[in-house]
């Protein structure tokens, strides 16, 4: 990881905790309850594709693989993006190549909460009930 995308999620876990710390405080809460509300409620809304921009990766909506090889390649940094960012796609080897990039196409697009990457969570993205 470079020095600059540390820097992002340095300043992103920051924020996260001097806003859970907050919400203890002003809630009477622990840790645990403080951290959900504000990663389900508070963190800022955004998408997959526009937080894999910030660490230099960019996907283009409009990007449609050609050839399998593409595909292929365009799947391994997709979810090697994801797995900066500490996410993980899982139950997708049912899929075709092509299928599994349009699916991440339409992924990059849902609305997602900005939370950084942290020891506390990894999420998995389990893809096994699409269809191809």
């Amino acid at each position: 990881m470079t020095p600059e995308i540390e820097s992002i999620f340095a300043r992103l876990s920051e924020t996260r905790t001097k806003v859970i710390s907050d919400i203890m405080d002003k809630e009477g809460c622990d840790y645990l309850t403080a951290a959900m509300r504000y990663d389900g409620q508070l963190a800022p809304p955004t998408t997959d594709r526009q937080k894999f921009q910030m660490i230099g990766f960019d996907f283009p909506a409009d990007f449609v693989p050609a050839t399998d090889d593409q595909a292929i390649l365009f799947n391994e940094r997709v979810m090697a993006a994801y797995a900066m960012w500490g996410d993980r796609v899982v139950g997708y080897e049912h899929l075709s190549q092509r299928r599994l990039s349009a699916f991440l196409q339409d992924l990059m697009e849902d609305p997602v909460r900005m939370i950084p990457p942290t020891k506390d969570c990894t999420q998995y993205i389990d893809v096994s009930l699409v269809k191809e």
